[in-house]
């Protein structure tokens, strides 16, 4: 009878042998088994770039080096975390994502090019966006009418106070904060900013 091999948790990479650059970080619970499905797609003609990477070197020019072994078993979960942060040390790697990065952390590592994108596309599509946004109004007038009742009974509190706010405004008006926009536009506003 075979003896059973206990689990372990590990963090590997895979290398190129002439330079011993990282190429790949990964993680499992059975090193042995996760070696033998990445030769299985290799050998399967795998579309997946570290593969074809590796097909391309060659299976003598690939080294898999274990680079932490964990006492206990870990979850997946808590191996993608522990391999997302040794994912973030080396640089270039044929990884698709860094693994148990969240979509909120995606957001907060690429808020800028994010949000300079969503600018874009609103401005180059703004026409569709203004058709959209009115055929949506006149298509749900009575849910947006429930809606916003909704909303004023559940902050009722909040807006009336909100409404009471006292704002000192530039050109020396004080009037409610409720009142700023229309305030902003007015001739007195206007008149006194020019000066």
């Amino acid at each position: 009878m075979r003896k059973r091999e206990r689990k372990k948790s590990v963090i590997y990479v895979i290398r190129r042998l002439h330079d011993l650059k990282v190429i790949y970080v990964g993680s499992s619970n059975n090193i042995e088994e996760r070696i033998r499905k990445h030769n299985f797609s290799i050998d399967n003609g795998s579309k997946c770039k570290i593969h074809q990477e590796m097909k391309r070197l060659g299976e003598y020019n690939i080294l898999f080096e274990v680079i932490h072994e964990f006492i206990t078993v870990k979850t997946k979960k808590e191996l993608a975390l522990y391999e997302g942060c040794y994912q973030r040390i080396y640089p270039d790697l044929f990884n698709r994502q860094i693994a148990g990065r969240t979509k909120k952390i995606y957001y907060n590592d690429h808020k800028q090019k994010l949000t300079e994108n969503m600018r874009l596309y609103y401005k180059n599509h703004k026409e569709v966006f203004k058709i959209y946004n009115k055929d949506y109004r006149e298509n749900n007038k009575e849910q947006i009418k429930i809606s916003k009742k909704q909303y004023y009974e559940n902050n009722k509190e909040e807006l009336i106070e909100k409404n009471k706010t006292k704002y000192t405004c530039s050109c020396g008006s004080t009037l409610r904060l409720c009142d700023k926009a229309r305030h902003n536009r007015s001739l007195k506003h206007l008149s006194k900013s020019r000066d």
